[in-house]
């Protein structure tokens, strides 16, 4: 079998050597050089290709053999997905392999906030003793997570070790372990305003995009805190941007996506008060390429064996 990893690092020394003793054919690219090794004029015979976004831009009729693809993120929205299936090719994403660290940042956001941590950094650094006695704790705050996947679910299991209150919204409001109870996506901006923490870890689809507009946004309770480590067209920006200078409340907005990535020095979203941006960084950690890594040797193999691949996405 012949496959093409686009980056390096996707497997360790140990399983491309294993790999290979199973007769498995690995070629390597860099991502810069995908498009001039696209644009050449022969065609290839991959079985399997294993990228990330710059697989938007797949020629599909360079690669008449074709079979599987391996994303290396959770998401897929930037695909061709319609041609992925019509071609009859199975896709695969990362689901999971960056739930824990994500998890882990939301919680650091929220105590970050709660235990006014910019507030002592910044009295540290001008050799300040001000101590502050309005500081909060988790326990029985009100949580709303969208999205009640891996990501969501591990976000919801950390939290509930604080002894959070944790509801969920999905696509049609079925119940899913670590929530007390969930709702439909259509039906949830009626009862944002119950909750002191929302967070989006949704993907980007038809129901997704600009979600978060003018109207979400009025029905945000002061004091509420609001994360996004989903995707960034979740959010109608302007509207943000609008709301972020004309409200009175002291919501905050914590956004590791947005729209137009990277974020250009000059968008007025960095001069927001109350916005607190990062560049898309949640999902890093010191274990996350090892799980991508398992992941992707464990698939390669379940198709030398022919047994069962993890994290199929079906066509709808």
């Amino acid at each position: 079998m012949k496959v093409l990893l686009i980056r390096d690092s996707l497997l360790s020394s140990k399983q491309s050597s294993s790999l290979r003793k199973m007769d498995v054919d690995l070629q390597t690219i860099q991502v810069d050089d995908f498009m001039n090794f696209q644009n050449s004029s022969e065609t290839f015979d991959f079985e399997l290709i294993i990228g990330a976004t710059e697989l938007r831009d797949l020629e599909f009729a360079k690669y008449p053999q074709l079979k599987y693809l391996q994303i290396i993120s959770a998401g897929y929205d930037y695909l061709k997905i319609n041609k992925v299936f019509d071609r009859g090719i199975k896709l695969f994403n990362a689901s999971g392999v960056y739930s824990i660290p994500i998890a882990e940042w939301v919680i650091g956001l929220i105590l970050a906030d709660y235990k006014k941590l910019e507030y002592f950094y910044n009295n540290h650094i001008a050799n300040k003793w001000i101590p502050m006695c309005k500081l909060k704790e988790l326990t029985g705050k009100k949580v709303l997570i969208f999205g009640t996947g891996s990501i969501g679910s591990e976000i919801a299991k950390r939290l509930n070790i604080f002894q959070c209150i944790i509801d969920g919204v999905n696509t049609n409001g079925r119940n899913v372990d670590f929530f007390n109870d969930c709702y439909k996506l259509e039906n949830a901006i009626t009862i944002i305003n119950n909750y002191d923490v929302i967070v989006f870890a949704l993907p980007s689809n038809k129901r997704t995009i600009k979600y978060v507009d003018k109207d979400f946004l009025k029905n945000l309770t002061s004091e509420t805190i609001v994360i996004n480590v989903g995707r960034g067209d979740l959010i109608n920006e302007m509207d943000l941007i609008n709301y972020s200078n004309q409200s009175k409340n002291n919501v905050r907005f914590y956004l590791d996506v947005v729209n137009d990535e990277p974020l250009d020095k000059e968008d007025k979203l960095w001069k927001c008060k109350n916005i607190f941006i990062t560049p898309h960084n949640s999902f890093s950690s010191d274990l996350h390429r090892e799980r991508l890594q398992s992941l992707i040797f464990e698939n390669i193999t379940s198709i030398i064996n022919k047994s069962k691949l993890r994290n199929e996405v079906k066509g709808e």
